[in-house]
């Protein structure tokens, strides 16, 4: 399987912001899952921010 990663470069963000980011696979799709080092803030526990990419495989 060709491995192709669409993050938004992921090396500029993780100097500009304390992120972890976690390459997996859900149901097949690549994906990346960043979170804050520190964790979610109690504010920000019941929500989830989805990017989407529709492009040409």
């Amino acid at each position: 399987m060709e491995r192709v990663v669409f993050l938004p470069k992921p090396e500029k963000l993780k100097a500009t912001d304390p992120v972890a980011i976690e390459e997996k696979s859900i149901d097949g799709v690549q994906v990346g899952v960043i979170t804050p080092r520190d964790g979610v803030s109690a504010a920000n526990r019941d929500r989830v921010l989805t990017r989407l990419h529709a492009g040409a495989s």
